[in-house]
């Protein structure tokens, strides 16, 4: 699996990565960009995206923003290799202290960040999650 890389982002420290693997998930890019900007305003994060090669475009609106929001990076993959493959590459490229993965669909919050974080700081865990046990209203 091969994937390219694009970054406004200075390789400096950043204190948190958040992945997101998306497919076909146009008119949701700039939504949760904007809601994870809210939460980690004023620290160093970034946030990779990874574009399991969608064929909407998902990959238009990204590089749309690229200049506009210096805390993104882009991932594509040039064949669709699945969710968890797409994890991994942002694995493979986050420069965070702590990662964290969203969904690309807005299925999960990215408020919820915090208190994952104060969580995992507070009681010295290796790993915390959080998830949804029902659907979002709508």
């Amino acid at each position: 699996m091969s994937a390219s890389v694009s970054s406004a982002l200075p390789s400096n420290l950043v204190e948190i990565s958040v992945l997101v693997p998306v497919m076909n998930e146009a008119g949701n890019i700039v939504p949760l960009i904007d809601e994870i900007c809210a939460v980690f305003k004023g620290r160093r994060f970034e946030i990779i995206y990874i574009d399991d090669a969608s064929t909407d475009d998902t990959a238009a609106e990204l590089s749309a923003l690229l200049e506009k929001v210096p805390q993104l990076r882009v991932l594509r993959h040039a064949k669709r290799s699945g969710q968890s493959a797409a994890i991994w590459s942002g694995l493979w490229q986050a420069r965070g202290e702590l990662i964290g993965v969203l969904d690309g669909d807005g299925q999960n919050v990215p408020a919820d960040f915090p208190a994952l974080e104060a969580a995992l700081l507070n009681q010295g865990d290796l790993l915390v999650y959080g998830g949804r046990h029902s659907p979002a209203p709508q």
